[in-house]
């Protein structure tokens, strides 16, 4: 049901209080179990099973590796051409955040943005039917992680820029509203259509 107090609103959002919660730090819970309301404490702990090696980001300057997308709306641009790879998910608050600058870098630059999440395609579907916000054009579904391992992607939101040329040319993992998005001769003002010179 969520913590003491604060009960969850959202489809995933114990899967988003879980990844914030400290290690080794016992917290409070209130469950539904057989029927009866209960609470209880528990203590999160690092996965116990050895997960395998992966490549890594890609740094800059790299070839950036090929995207296969199972797109749940729009049409991948040209892959030939310069993109900005947005990693996201439903439950991240912070990737909702980065939204209105990520529109504007986009319109801005004349640069697309690709957005994929590791959740599945009803559940994306939903979301953008109960947000009708602006959204990126090219939503994908990526459930296996597949695309989020070859990027190297271990948080949300992961921003990956690429260019006409197809390598590597900033990468960023994280968002705050005070940072933005931190790429080479990008400033935003914070109002949409805000691009400034550096």
């Amino acid at each position: 049901l969520g913590p003491p107090g604060k009960p969850f609103s959202e489809r995933h959002a114990l899967r988003e209080w879980t990844m914030q919660g400290d290690i080794d730090r016992p917290l409070s819970l209130q469950l539904l179990r057989d029927g009866d309301e209960r609470e209880v404490t528990i203590v999160l702990a690092a996965y116990p099973l050895e997960l395998p090696q992966v490549a890594g980001r890609p740094k800059v300057g790299s070839v950036a590796p090929p995207l296969e997308l199972n797109l749940v709306r729009g049409a991948a641009p040209g892959l030939s051409g310069s993109r900005l790879l947005f990693f996201w998910a439903t439950w991240c608050s912070r990737c909702k955040k980065s939204l209105p600058e990520l529109r504007a870098f986009s319109r801005e630059r004349g640069i697309p943005v690709i957005a994929i999440s590791d959740e599945y395609p009803e559940e994306l579907e939903e979301f953008l039917h109960d947000h009708p916000e602006p959204f990126p054009g090219a939503v994908a579904s990526d459930p296996r992680r597949v695309q989020f391992q070859k990027y190297g992607v271990s948080g949300t939101p992961t921003f990956v820029l690429v260019g006409e040329d197809g390598l590597v040319r900033d990468t960023q993992i994280g968002y705050g509203v005070r940072q933005g998005l931190d790429f080479d001769g990008w400033s935003w003002s914070g109002k949409e259509g805000g691009a400034s010179a550096p």
